[in-house]
């Protein structure tokens, strides 16, 4: 990473384990602070330089996020006929989420985000499907997802008791999967 006196390899290695150490000590609550922390302990760095790398890792975020094909146009769809309400399974905060999607045109009017790492529960147990359904006033049959992830979407919104559509235009292609073996 830059200024961190470590080769971008290294680091690379270092934030996978912090994030594999956040999670088991902090499950569904991991958040990106609580990964960079974890770096900053293994990696022997002090916090304002830990800030920076975290602040560098939203930039790059934002930088190579982009939208999928497709998916202005499904949300707008569905906006027409119901509220649009964003769930996801994620330790990057609400707002720099909810940013991106506005930044991206992707956030109809009214919308609503849930974080899995915000509300302490996740899509796989169908927790968070059901804390949304509380949190808005909603039978949980009531909601559809539309998710790409057979066993965090589909599997755990039916746990749930909500209605669900398979939606894997999100999916890798042969040669990202394999470009994102090599990056790792």
């Amino acid at each position: 990473g830059p200024g961190l006196g470590v080769f971008p390899e290294a680091f690379a290695a270092a934030r996978k384990l912090a994030e594999s150490r956040a999670y088991a000590n902090h499950g569904k609550r991991t958040t990106l602070e609580r990964i960079y922390t974890e770096l900053g302990q293994s990696l022997a760095i002090p916090e304002t330089c830990t800030r920076s790398v975290l602040q560098a890792e939203l930039e790059m975020e934002t930088e190579l996020l982009r939208p999928i094909p497709g998916a202005a146009e499904r949300i707008a769809e569905q906006s027409n006929m119901r509220r649009v309400i964003f769930i996801s399974d994620m330790y990057l905060p609400s707002a720099f989420l909810e940013s991106q999607l506005r930044t991206h045109g992707l956030w109809p009017s009214g919308a609503a985000l849930y974080v899995s790492c915000e509300h302490d529960a996740d899509k796989r147990s169908g927790e968070l499907f059901r804390r949304v359904a509380a949190d808005q006033g909603l039978a949980v049959g009531n909601l559809l997802h539309t998710g790409n992830d057979v066993g965090t979407d589909v599997a755990g919104s039916r746990l749930a008791g909500c209605r669900c559509v398979h939606w894997d235009e999100a999916k890798l292609n042969r040669y990202e999967r394999i470009v994102g073996k090599e990056c790792r």
